[in-house]
């Protein structure tokens, strides 16, 4: 599952993209009273209790304004971000045995 963010997301026009057209204008609207915008932006695990996957999901904020979390890249659903892998059960077993780890580096 890819997480956090590249080089290339440091460019509104790169990360816009990545979210659903319905998304798309609302975070065009949260930067334009920004001459230069200033958001964070990053891939982040989400759970999807719709098709109970555990996904990765692009995030945008705005500085000083709400997020906007991209749906499931499997059914298209709202999902619910995951604060703490170690703290989340799994939506197969509902055992909390899951981890993460540091597998590779973007950019």
């Amino acid at each position: 599952m890819q997480t956090g963010c590249g080089l290339k997301h440091g460019m509104l026009e790169n990360v816009v993209p990545v979210f659903p057209e319905v998304m798309q204008k609302g975070i065009y609207k949260s930067v334009e009273d920004m001459e230069f915008p200033i958001y964070d932006f990053s891939y982040r695990p989400a759970h999807c209790e719709y098709c109970c996957k555990i996904v990765s999901v692009p995030v945008f904020t705005p500085m000083g304004k709400s997020n906007f979390i991209g749906g499931c890249p499997v059914c298209g659903h709202d999902t619910e971000l995951i604060q703490n892998v170690e703290d989340t059960a799994c939506p197969v077993c509902g055992e909390r045995a899951l981890q993460e780890e540091e597998m590779g580096l973007w950019d």
